[in-house]
């Protein structure tokens, strides 16, 4: 489980999603694979550890696109300007499962935003996170449940009871902005052939 399984059925879809959201406004980034130890910090999770980073001699691999945004934002950034990028992201998991793998694909998007315009922001992210992923299994002629959960940290997307995105703000060094999950493979994957295998 530690190793992936990623299909090139999942891989054109990654592309797919980046496609719709830029139909929907978003610019497409081309994200760096490492992030410096000051984007790393401002997004790791109380319960990992810091030594669980993987060091480069060019940076740290990401765990997320989100490290990578903050590395290239700029002050030249508009608000509410939605970017989207994909990553590999590399994470040390308590354990590894069929949805928790040492390394994945995910599409991130990032808007930069007030702290007035952040709830706003998220809502409008995780929207049309919702419209898109409906879109995929509309396409796909898959049934499934997709439900907004509300978090500590701000809302998940599940997939027929499988996370499958999350979507929040957070401020770095006093600017705010909002992070949110395009896409993520193979647990998209695995979240629909899951919903499949119950009908």
């Amino acid at each position: 489980m530690i190793h992936p399984s990623i299909s090139p059925q999942a891989l054109i879809r990654l592309g797919q999603v980046m496609q719709l959201w830029e139909e929907r406004g978003a610019q497409v980034v081309t994200l760096p694979w490492m992030a410096s130890a000051r984007a790393m910090n401002a997004t790791r999770p109380p319960e990992r550890a810091v030594d669980s980073d993987i060091s480069t001699p060019f940076g740290f691999l990401v765990a997320s696109g989100e490290q990578a945004f903050l590395d290239l934002w700029t002050s030249a950034w508009k608000t509410g300007q939605m970017r989207i990028g994909w990553t590999p992201c590399f994470r040390h998991e308590p354990q590894f499962d069929a949805t928790h793998h040492y390394c994945f694909c995910k599409a991130e998007v990032f808007v930069p935003v007030t702290a007035q315009t952040a709830q706003q922001e998220v809502d409008r992210v995780r929207l049309l996170a919702l419209e898109i992923l409906q879109q995929l299994l509309d396409r796909s002629h898959q049934s499934a449940e997709l439900k907004c959960v509300q978090t500590e940290q701000g809302y998940d997307i599940e997939c027929n009871g499988v996370e499958v995105g999350s979507y929040g703000a957070r401020h770095h060094h006093n600017n705010w902005y909002v992070f949110g999950t395009a896409l993520a493979e193979p647990r998209w994957s695995t979240a629909v052939a899951k919903t499949a295998s119950a009908l």
